[in-house]
């Protein structure tokens, strides 16, 4: 079936939006909610998520460009952009953003550009707040460097036992679908994925940290307790520079929090989204 036979009602399907074609899955219905995933990961990861929320919820996941079955990267492109045509093509005018990791600051770019497009946002594990020189940042900028030059199976494998997810790795059944996210979904791009062509994104001008003040939709912020001080610092900033903004510890939880304590987040998020 073609992209608007699927649009119209089909759970699953191709979009071709802004020159790509995205992987796409919709359940339930009702007010929208848009849940994006993390750097190298894919719409797998909210599986804990997906059917609670169907139950009120319409609910949009999709692999991002470069990453699962959606096409990889072939030049520049804007993540923002992506997600705003995505939802036109399916009807959506205004939507629940939920975002872990890079999905989190994806959500906050839209939420500072088109604030009319954004009920209400949940960020998790987001490190909004870069800082070059904390040693987060740089063992993971090492990473993309060495996929960057042509070898991307060494910098994913070395992006995986990163303390990042040690507290994943604790948690077998955890830790094996990350792996099989990552390396065989994100190896199967080839030089097409996302970890390869990083630079390829075009970032807002100022960034969301130099305006989050503009952030008017009301914000849930989850860390998680185990992750690391980058991303901590990171949620907090969010936390206290959106007006609207509700900073929780996901107790017992690292960087993957809705993977790591699935019930846990997704009642914390259905509380959120029903006291709206």
């Amino acid at each position: 079936m073609d992209d608007v036979g699927r649009a119209r009602g089909n759970r699953s399907g191709r979009a071709t939006v802004q020159g790509t074609r995205l992987n796409y899955e919709v359940a339930g219905a009702g007010e929208a909610v848009v849940l994006l995933h993390g750097q190298t990961l894919d719409a797998r990861m909210w599986d804990e998520q997906v059917e609670p929320l169907a139950r009120t919820y319409r609910v949009l996941r999709f692999d991002m460009r470069g990453h699962g079955r959606s096409e990889g990267v072939t030049g520049s492109f804007s993540q923002r952009d992506d997600v705003l045509a995505l939802m036109d093509f399916l009807g959506i005018k205004q939507a629940h953003l939920i975002g872990l990791s890079m999905g989190g600051r994806v959500a906050c770019d839209i939420a500072c550009t088109h604030p009319a497009r954004v009920r209400s946002l949940t960020v998790m594990s987001s490190a909004i707040r870069p800082n070059a020189e904390d040693e987060t940042f740089k063992r993971v900028s090492s990473y993309v460097e060495t996929a960057m030059s042509g070898d991307l199976k060494t910098g994913l494998q070395s992006w995986l036992s990163d303390p990042l997810f040690d507290s994943a790795r604790a948690i077998p059944s955890v830790y094996e679908r990350l792996r099989a996210m990552v390396l065989e979904a994100h190896l199967a791009l080839g030089s097409g994925a996302f970890f390869a062509n990083p630079l390829c994104v075009e970032p807002i001008d100022p960034p969301a940290v130099d305006r989050l003040a503009q952030i008017t939709a009301p914000c849930l912020v989850l860390a998680g307790e185990l992750d690391l001080p980058f991303f901590r610092e990171g949620c907090a900033a969010l936390s206290l520079g959106a007006p609207k903004a509700t900073f929780i510890d996901v107790k017992a939880a690292g960087h993957m929090c809705n993977m790591e304590r699935p019930n846990v987040v997704t009642e914390l998020v259905l509380d959120f989204l029903s006291a709206l």
